[in-house]
């Protein structure tokens, strides 16, 4: 088994050296404003549990997905790793790369968009850590502009952007979340299910205080046991190009489990 695979017996040796950063959490979905201004965006569909794969299913799927190599890790070999580089933007990196998979689950053309104008105007543009929620209500109002706009990697001061940042973030919103956030003793079996759909999404953990993009890839370990493949959002060093897994001890989200749905078609 290739990979970083974190589990309950080694996760205090992986979580960073004063790398983990702070995200406020839980907020009920349901406490998020429905807005319609461009159209008929929703914030989120959610799921239920009659939409899960059962168990017994995993090693199949998970062995066909592995030879058609049609696993989200596979198809968005192309998106770089990104890196917070000490910002604690976490609450936005892990739903940016996932909006980027999702793009190119949609056959629409890779962008390397920007974090910092989704947590800018989410924090009023302070290094904080912020509701995930509010996030993705960012990106279903307003998106996020390519980072090519910035005046340079990391930036917090929109007004050295490119003026028409603003403008252009609207081709790059979503239209659909999903919520899949059940129960705590169903919530590996909707990240797996999400991972075999090809729903790329962002997870919350409370033993990390950490959001990272996840469900992009899924491992039969044996036993009974399975890992699901996160995205970090700290480099390329950390892990395989910012990839790992996490056992279902450590992988279970705990305080936020979404996916994108869809995306606009256009950008």
């Amino acid at each position: 088994m290739a990979g970083l695979l974190i589990n309950d017996r080694n996760y205090r040796t992986h979580v960073g050296d004063g790398k983990v950063v702070d995200f406020h959490g839980p907020r009920p979905l349901a406490a998020m404003p429905r807005r319609t201004a461009f159209g008929e965006c929703r914030v989120a569909a959610t799921m239920d549990e009659n939409d899960l794969i059962p168990r017994s299913e995993w090693p199949d799927r998970i062995r066909q997905k592995d030879r058609e190599k049609t696993w989200i890790k596979d198809l968005c070999a192309e998106i770089p790793c990104m890196d917070q580089d000490g910002l604690n933007y976490c609450h936005a990196y892990g739903p940016t790369m996932a909006v980027m998979c999702h793009r190119l689950v949609q056959n629409q053309p890779h962008v390397l968009l920007s974090a910092e104008s989704v947590a800018g105007p989410v924090t009023n543009w302070r290094n904080n850590g912020a509701y995930p929620e509010d996030d993705l209500q960012q990106y279903v109002e307003f998106g996020a502009c390519p980072a090519s706009m910035m005046d340079k990697e990391h930036s917090r001061t929109p007004g050295r952007w490119d003026p028409a940042w603003e403008t252009e973030r609207l081709k790059y919103r979503v239209v659909e979340w999903l919520d899949g956030l059940l129960d705590r003793g169903k919530a590996f079996d909707a990240a797996m299910t999400m991972a075999l759909r090809n729903l790329p999404g962002a997870a919350g953990f409370t033993w990390w205080g950490h959001e990272v993009a996840y469900c992009l890839h899924a491992q039969d370990l044996g036993s009974g046991k399975f890992a699901i493949a996160g995205r970090n959002s700290w480099g390329p060093d950390y892990g395989d190009d910012g990839f790992f897994y996490l056992e279902e001890g450590k992988g279970t989200p705990d305080i936020h489990l979404f996916a994108v749905l869809h995306m606009l078609a256009s950008g």
